[in-house]
């Protein structure tokens, strides 16, 4: 469980030139992780992270639970499994290297990735505090800000006290109602929540759990049921999913689309709501399909309570 959910959480995972020497350290709101600002980005108010508005260039943070440590220190240590691993994510990695911190050797992952038809430049560093940190730099400049700045500010890093569960709550731009058997168990780069069925580590991957999530960028769907079928096919073990019921629906507030999948014995509950700005906030459920059937209609009160914050 703590294998999938990892990379489920993941897949719900963009300069000029400065110093980072002289840069004092930034606390990136609703995390551990602190860091100096590079030139041409501010803190975005849609992830927790840096949004260079000019080029789309971005430094997201991203946090999960200290139990996935372990497992990503070793998939990340392995160049063969990191690329067999992302590649199911779209990125082409190209190189995982080891960067001397103090008293700490942080791996990165280093690739690229075709996004809408642009290819950006990606690093993924991996840390460990109190969470299991990932800083991920999304490149669409590295003319400036190439390879050498691109460590200097990984280097830069430093990992503090995690934020607490509240003040990462108050930081998502929408609100909901949690539905027992459905308990909030974190948030991660201050635009998705996840909510669990069980205590701790599931084990056997099958009982269910629920993320909402919402875009980190404004962007056109000129067809949005495409786009939602697209975004179920990107969760782990949907890749070839037999779609049993979809529909348009009212969700966030929006004019969105349900989906309703199953594959290798788990069924998917997905709720995609598109705003008139050109952003998305979306409800997906996954679990064993008996287990499923059981909280079906929690996952549906909890999609009706969802709504975006003004």
């Amino acid at each position: 469980m703590l294998k999938t959910n990892i990379l489920l959480f993941v897949s719900l995972v963009m300069l000029p030139f400065f110093s980072w020497a002289t840069k004092d350290l930034v606390q990136i709101p609703g995390t551990s992780v602190s860091m100096p600002k590079p030139d041409g980005f501010e803190l975005s108010d849609t992830f927790a992270g840096y949004l260079n508005a000019k080029n789309s260039s971005s430094v997201v943070v991203m946090e999960l639970p200290l139990e996935a440590f372990g497992q990503l220190s070793a998939l990340f240590g392995n160049l063969e499994t990191v690329q067999q691993s992302f590649a199911k994510q779209g990125v082409k990695v190209n190189d995982v290297t080891l960067l001397e911190m103090d008293g700490y050797k942080a791996p990165v992952v280093i690739g690229e990735q075709a996004v809408s038809g642009v290819s950006v430049d990606k690093y993924i560093a991996l840390f460990k505090g109190q969470k299991t940190v990932m800083v991920t730099y999304n490149l669409m400049d590295t003319k400036t800000f190439n390879h050498e700045k691109v460590m200097a500010s990984i280097k830069s890093i430093e990992i503090g006290k995690a934020a607490s569960l509240s003040d990462k709550l108050a930081l998502l731009s929408f609100t909901f109602q949690p539905e027992k058997p459905f308990n909030v168990a974190d948030v991660m780069g201050n635009s998705t929540v996840s909510l669990t069925t069980f205590e701790g580590i599931d084990k056997s991957g099958e009982k269910p759990v629920l993320m909402i999530g919402s875009s980190m960028s404004k962007t056109r769907f000129p067809e949005p049921a495409k786009h939602a079928t697209a975004l179920i096919k990107s969760l782990v073990g949907f890749e070839n999913l037999t779609i049993t019921s979809e529909s348009k629906v009212k969700f966030a507030e929006s004019e969105g689309y349900k989906i309703v999948a199953e594959a290798e014995g788990k069924t998917a509950i997905q709720f995609v709501g598109y705003t008139k700005t050109g952003t998305y906030i979306r409800l997906v459920s996954v679990g064993n399909s008996e287990e499923m059937s059981k909280v079906e209609e929690k996952v549906n009160a909890i999609a009706k309570s969802v709504v975006p914050k003004s």
